[in-house]
């Protein structure tokens, strides 16, 4: 327990504000409260579960009335208890990669494995399909029958960290422990550096080459049609940047562009975040929330490769728009939130569950809407 505590804390994995107001549509709280999970579309149905569910899967059908829209247990999921995993829906099926699993000895590890859920039979199908490269706190969006997998942790430092910290007997060994795997360079950490692809036609994994920026974890990884956004996240673990770019998905490949980075806040230092929300909404991008740790990169550009040494863990609640291809701020969650699954349907951007400024799970979606000009929040 100790372990899954310290990766989760320490790996976040003159302004004008539009309006906000309440939108109409309201969704009931989750069966239980769910942080570090995840989830997709499949239509109109919402597919939730994970992170702190164990191995609890849920579905909500989102086109119900209000007072008919009621969650429904899934199967459980085969492969245990998962925290951070990659979900991924193509031609009407769940996809799950990878996660941060409890295996036969007690022992939490991340994992690269693959399972399917089949809607119709209410089964889930674990693949002979192994990612050949980390996942472990990546992102994925799917296009023309791929699954397109950015980011993941270096499996073998990671785990042996993992390995290492559980075995530590005290305090004065767990310190020893985290300086040796937080005093590395970004670099170092060797983190997945290329977008993959899984196309589950032909069970077959594709290098689409290298991304053009620092790899990362955490970051928000969105899609929509044949464009791929990647916001901010991790470049080393505690270190996040505000470094934003976008992809363009073809046969040929994918073809890349920087965009600019998220814009400072009250003055404040950008430092990024890592495990924000994020969707589309007529016809812009949002992001939500967040984690990261206040001064991590300052301690950083001094000299400490241990940049959040010392540092808390603090949850966002700014919300981004890019516009006219420029991000801006514009407004704010009620409560920081990070962790939270987050889909778009029907131009909105729900946020479902995560955790609070506190850490604690939370049960509730949040519903965001943007029209350019004014911000809607329930």
């Amino acid at each position: 327990m100790k372990a899954i505590k310290t990766v989760l804390s320490r790996l976040i994995f003159g302004l004008c504000l539009t309006t906000a107001v309440a939108v109409s549509a309201a969704y009931p709280d989750l069966p239980q409260p769910i942080k570090q999970g995840g989830g997709a579309l499949i239509g109109d149905m919402l597919y939730v579960g994970l992170g702190t569910a164990g191995d609890k899967f849920y579905r909500l059908p989102l086109q119900a009335a209000e007072s008919k829209a009621k969650w429904q247990p899934i199967a459980d999921f085969p492969g245990g208890d998962r925290i951070q995993p990659i979900v991924a829906v193509l031609d009407q099926q769940l996809y799950v990669f990878g996660g941060l699993h409890t295996n036969q000895q007690g022992v939490r590890q991340f994992i690269n494995d693959v399972h399917r859920y089949d809607p119709q039979q209410d089964r889930w199908l674990k693949l002979n399909a192994v990612a050949p490269r980390s996942l472990a706190g990546g992102g994925a969006v799917s296009h023309n029958g791929k699954i397109y997998l950015l980011g993941g942790a270096n499996l073998a430092l990671l785990n042996g960290y993992l390995q290492d910290y559980a075995a530590a007997s005290d305090s004065a060994q767990r310190q020893v422990v985290d300086e040796a795997f937080f005093q590395k360079r970004p670099q170092d950490y060797f983190f997945t550096n290329e977008l993959l692809s899984y196309t589950p036609y032909s069970n077959q994994w594709r290098n689409e080459g290298k991304i053009p920026f620092e790899p990362r974890i955490g970051a928000a990884v969105l899609g929509q049609g044949e464009t791929l956004l990647v916001v901010s996240g991790e470049i080393k673990p505690g270190l996040t940047s505000a470094t934003t770019a976008q992809g363009r998905l073809s046969a040929q490949g994918v073809s890349w562009k920087a965009l600019p980075n998220l814009p400072t806040v009250h003055d404040k230092l950008q430092e990024g975040i890592a495990w924000a929300g994020g969707g589309y909404s007529h016809g812009y991008y949002l992001i939500a929330g967040g984690a990261n740790f206040a001064g991590a990169q300052a301690q950083f550009a001094a000299g400490e490769l241990f940049a959040h040494q010392n540092l808390a863990k603090v949850r966002q609640k700014e919300i981004y728009a890019l516009k006219n291809g420029r991000w801006k701020m514009v407004g704010e969650l009620a409560n920081p939130v990070s962790g939270a699954v987050s889909v778009s349907y029907h131009n909105q951007v729900l946020l479902i569950g995560g955790e609070n400024d506190s850490g604690e799970a939370l049960s509730t979606i949040q519903v965001l809407e943007y029209d350019g000009s004014k911000l809607m929040i329930e």
